[in-house]
C-alpha cells in the first residue's frame, strides 16, 4: 500500500473521529441551555447563558430521543453508504449539514430569554439537536466503514491506534477553540464547531476511497433497514459471536460515562461550582490522556493481545466512578484524574472494533456491520440517560450515579471472558 495514501487517509479518518469534540461541545452546552432558568439551577458561573428552564426529566426524554434517532441513523446510513457510488461524498454532505445545524442553533440561542419556554425557539433547538445527532452519527458510521475496508484485518489495530490519536488530538483542539470563543456566550462554541465541521467535510473529499461495486438501483427505505439484518444473518456463527460479545464489552465499559455525560456539566456547575467553559477544559484534559495512550495501544495489544488490553481499559473506566465518590472534589483534582479515564476509553475504542471485526472480511459486510456495531454501542446512552434521570430525581442529587459508573465496567469482564483465543 502506498505510504503517502495511507497517511493521508489515516489523517482524514482521524478528522472524522475528532468530531467527538463537537459532540462534547454539544453535550457541555446544550443541557445548560435547556435547563438554565429553572428554579434552583445555578447559572451564576456562566457567561450570561439564558435558557428554557426545563426539568431534569424532560432533559432526559429529549436526550434519549436524540440517542435513539442517532442509533437508528447509523445502520441506515451504513446501508446507504454500502450502495453509494461514493461514500466519501456522503460523509461530506453529512458534515456540511452538521455545520449548518450547529450554526442555526447558535443563532436560535441568541433569541432565548432566561426561563422562557417559548415554543418556537425550544422546538427549533430540539429539532436541530436531533439533526446534529443524525449527521454526526452517520458520518462516523460511513467513515468507519470506509476505514475498515481500506485496511486489512491484521493492520486494523494499528490503524485504529493512529486514527484515535489523531481524533483525540483534534478533540482537544476543538474543545480549546470552543472554550476560547465562550466569551461570546453560548453561540461562540457552536459557531467555531460549525466552521470546523465544514472544513472537515470538505477535506474528506481527498480520501482515497477503496474501490467497491456500487449498486445503482432504486432502493426502498424498507430494504435499507433490512440490509443490516440480512448481513448479520449471513455471518458465520463465530464471527457474529465475536461482534456481539465485543460490542457488549464496550456497552458495559462506557455505560456509566456515556449516561453521565448528559448531566456532567450540570453536576460540575451546581455541585462543584465549575462553569461550562471550565467543564470544556476538563473534557480536553480527559482527551489528553486519550491521545497520550493512543499511540501505545496498538503496541500494547500486539504484545498482550486485544482481549487483555480491553480488560485494562475496563478497570480504568471503573476508576471514574471510584474517583467521583472519593477524590474528585474540585477543578484541580478532576484535572489530575480524568486523563486516566481517557486512557481506558481509548483502549476500548481501539481494541473492541478490531475484536468485533476480526472474522469479518467481506467488504459489503464490513461497510454494513461496522455501523450496526456503533448503533448497538449507542444503547449505552439510550438506557443510561433516562435511568440516570430517575436516579437523580429519586435521590435528589448526582452522587447516586457514581457507584453505577464504577460497577458497570467490571461487569464488562463477563462478555470479555467469552472472547476465546484473543
Amino acid at each position: 500500500m502506498d505510504t503517502k495514501i495511507e497517511r493521508k487517509n489515516y489523517l482524514l479518518f482521524g478528522s472524522i473521529e475528532a468530531t467527538w469534540g463537537i459532540f462534547t461541545v454539544v453535550n457541555t452546552y446544550f443541557p445548560v441551555l435547556l435547563q438554565a432558568g429553572r428554579p434552583g439551577y445555578d447559572v451564576s458561573g456562566t457567561a450570561g447563558i439564558a435558557g428554557f428552564g426545563i426539568s431534569t426529566g424532560m432533559l432526559a426524554l429529549i436526550a434519549t430521543a436524540g440517542n435513539i434517532i442517532g442509533m437508528l441513523a447509523q445502520p441506515l446510513f451504513g446501508a446507504i453508504g454500502s450502495l453509494a457510488a461514493s461514500r466519501k461524498k456522503l460523509v461530506m454532505r453529512m458534515m456540511l449539514l452538521l455545520a449548518a445545524s450547529l450554526a442555526l442553533t447558535a443563532w436560535l440561542s441568541q433569541t432565548v430569554q432566561s426561563g422562557a419556554r417559548t415554543a418556537a425557539p425550544l422546538i427549533g433547538v430540539i429539532l436541530l439537536w436531533y439533526c446534529i445527532q443524525i449527521t454526526w452519527a452517520s458520518s462516523l458510521a460511513v467513515s468507519g466503514g470506509i476505514a475498515y475496508t481500506f485496511s486489512p484485518p491484521e493492520l486494523r489495530t494499528r490503524m485504529n491506534s493512529v486514527i484515535m490519536f489523531i481524533g483525540g488530538a483534534g478533540n482537544i483542539l476543538i474543545n480549546a477553540a470552543a472554550n476560547a470563543t465562550y466569551v461570546l456566550g453560548f453561540s461562540g462554541p457552536l459557531l467555531i464547531s460549525a466552521a470546523i465541521a465544514a472544513l472537515i467535510g470538505l477535506g474528506y473529499l481527498f480520501v482515497d476511497e477503496p474501490v467497491t461495486q456500487a449498486k445503482k438501483q432504486a432502493v426502498r427505505i424498507k430494504s435499507l433497514i433490512l440490509t443490516p439484518l440480512r448481513e448479520l444473518a449471513g455471518m458465520e456463527a463465530h464471527a457474529l459471536r465475536f461482534v456481539l460479545l465485543s460490542v457488549s464489552v464496550k456497552l458495559l465499559g462506557l455505560f456509566g460515562i456515556m449516561g453521565f455525560t448528559t448531566y456532567q456539566s450540570s453536576y460540575f456547575l451546581n455541585d462543584l461550582g465549575i462553569p461550562p467553559d471550565k467543564s470544556a477544559i476538563l473534557f480536553a484534559i480527559y482527551f489528553l490522556g486519550y491521545i497520550v495512550m493512543a499511540p501505545f495501544v496498538g503496541k500494547i495489544a500486539g504484545k498482550i493481545g486485544e482481549k487483555l488490553t480491553c480488560g485494562i481499559g475496563l478497570v480504568l473506566m471503573a476508576f471514574y466512578g471510584v474517583a467521583l465518590m472519593f477524590f474528585m472534589r474540585d477543578f484541580m483534582s478532576i484535572s489530575l484524574l480524568v486523563p486516566i479515564i481517557g486512557m481506558g476509553n481509548v483502549m476500548l475504542d481501539v481494541c473492541v472494533p478490531t475484536l468485533a471485526m476480526y472474522y469479518v472480511s467481506d467488504p459489503g459486510q464490513v461497510a454494513v456491520i461496522f455501523p450496526v456495531m456503533l448503533a448497538i454501542s449507542k444503547l449505552t446512552s439510550i438506557i443510561s440517560v433516562p435511568l440516570f434521570a430517575v436516579m437523580i430525581s429519586v435521590s435528589g442529587g448526582y452522587s447516586a450515579l457514581f457507584p453505577v459508573l464504577a460497577i458497570m465496567p467490571i461487569l464488562g469482564f463477563i462478555p470479555l471472558a467469552g472472547l476465546k483465543g484473543k
